[in-house]
């Protein structure tokens, strides 16, 4: 499972606020209300309260205003940030098992099993990623990600 700083810079959806623009009941003018821990819209006229729903802006699923993840689109943004981190982790992991054979620490049979089976992860994770890039029209991870100032 990816942490939570692998799976926010991929995520490709806003849950963006569904305000109404007049009141149902009788047309009147709206203003935001901060009630009961929340943001809600508040009729002028006939004191109705109306609760601000927020819409994936790739699923289009409806949330309460509070919440902050789409729990469908997170899904498969997790199994992406799942195959690009171990994409990574094994290639690490070739990295250390070459810096252990050229000091002698493991046997030429270790150090080619080991390398085979995260080649292998590699290749299966990578395919994985690049599927749900495609499902969702996702640029590849390192295209996304800005350069700190």
């Amino acid at each position: 499972m990816a942490e939570l700083e692998e799976i926010v810079p991929r995520r490709d959806y806003k849950l963006q606020p569904q305000l109404r623009k007049k009141c149902t009941k009788c047309g009147g003018i709206l203003t935001l209300l901060s009630h009961t821990a929340t943001l809600s819209q508040w009729c002028n006229s006939c004191r109705i309260i109306f609760n601000i729903q927020r819409a994936c802006s790739y699923c289009d699923k409806v949330y309460e205003y509070d919440d902050l993840d789409c729990k469908i689109c997170d899904i498969e943004i997790e199994a992406l940030a799942d195959a690009e981190v171990g994409v990574e982790r094994n290639e690490k992991t070739i990295r250390r098992i070459n810096r252990k054979y050229k000091r002698g620490e493991i046997s030429e049979i270790d150090y080619q099993t080991q390398k085979e089976l995260s080649k292998e992860e590699i290749e299966l994770c990578t395919k994985e990623a690049e599927r749900i890039r495609e499902k969702r029209g996702i640029e590849t991870h390192s295209e996304n990600q800005t350069q700190k100032q």
